[in-house]
């Protein structure tokens, strides 16, 4: 068996087994990456806003925009983070009672009695 049918094999499994932990986890990872490059934009942001914050003329309020933001985004990764672990322990669990139930099926269907 290849790897690339070994890759499609589980996939088919664990998509038969918890299609919709499955979309979640894939969602979640993609907001993983994501995020990195949010917070990146949200601190230049605030560091570019505490330097024109300097200027008396220059309203303070865009400062504390970047500052939610940013503050936002890092209370996002954590939480996210938190639910992805989540999933992958709750996918793993479904992957094993599912694996487990499909062996049992298998083995009661086998003939006992010997030849």
């Amino acid at each position: 068996m290849t790897n690339a049918a070994t890759a499609a094999w589980t996939l088919k499994v664990i998509r038969a087994a918890a299609p919709r932990l499955l979309a979640g986890l894939v969602v979640l990872t993609l907001l993983q990456g994501l995020i990195p490059a949010g917070l990146a934009v949200a601190l230049r942001g605030l560091i570019n806003a505490a330097v024109a914050a300097r200027n008396p003329s220059v309203d303070a309020a865009t400062l504390l925009l970047w500052v939610t933001l940013a503050f936002a985004l890092a209370a996002a990764d954590g939480l996210i983070a938190l639910a992805a672990a989540y999933a992958n322990q709750r996918l793993a669990d479904d992957l094993n009672l599912h694996l487990t139930e499909e062996i049992l099926a298998h083995a009661w269907s086998l003939d006992l009695a010997g030849p």
